[in-house]
């Protein structure tokens, strides 16, 4: 829609890993849209990775990502790596570029001490199905960060040829910047060449609200 491409990697912090991410953009719900940064945050995310140590993106963090990232770990802690208008690349703490940021611990004590890789589940499940599918929902559900609408999810797309993406609800104390488990899966399934029209089941594990 916009046109303008967005590619951007993570640093996992414990395993040196490297998450690719990029934007993708729906015409008919833009609001649906997911950022090139949550992208690559959401692929280490579904890989059980605890932590980020530097984020690279090919143009600077908008707003809305840097809102989100400063619920992957501690602002002061993660480096970002991005292009600046003279084509060059700089890098600077998340803490430098978004001041007097907004983060759980504003929303009450209860939320204080969590990030968004790091968290204690909000229900806990038994894990015995057998099915492969539902067995990978599931652990999406488990690695879920929900702790404000407390209606975690977990998603797997299953593709021909016995291909999945996997998704996980990730949402953020300011609300908007939050990102579904749907969105985040089919995020992946893009990354992946996977085509929409190959889409044979969806697996999807949910809490009923109470």
């Amino acid at each position: 829609v916009s046109g303008y491409p967005v590619g951007a990697c993570v640093l996992g912090g414990k395993t040196g890993t490297v998450y690719i991410g990029a934007n993708f953009e729906f015409c008919s719900r833009l609001i649906e849209t997911i950022h090139g940064e949550q992208c690559a945050v959401h692929n280490a995310a579904v890989h059980g990775e605890p932590s980020i140590t530097k984020l690279a993106v090919n143009a600077a963090p908008c707003g809305v990502c840097r809102q989100f990232l400063v619920e992957v770990g501690p602002p002061e802690a993660l480096d970002v790596i991005f292009c600046d208008n003279n084509g060059k690349f700089t890098s600077s703490k998340l803490s430098s570029l978004l001041t007097s940021s907004f983060g759980p611990e504003d929303l009450g004590p209860a939320f204080k001490d969590q990030t968004s890789l790091t968290h204690k589940e909000v229900y806990s499940v038994t894990m015995n199905e057998t099915d492969n599918g539902k067995q990978q929902a599931l652990q999406m559900f488990k690695q879920a960060y929900a702790p404000y609408t407390k209606i975690p999810e977990g998603i797997v797309l299953k593709f021909k040829n016995g291909k999945t993406a996997k998704g996980q609800t990730i949402e953020n104390a300011a609300y908007n910047p939050s990102i579904s488990a749907f969105r985040g899966a089919c995020s992946l399934a893009a990354l992946k060449g996977y085509k929409m029209s190959d889409l044979t089941e969806i697996v999807y594990a949910r809490a009923q609200p109470s």
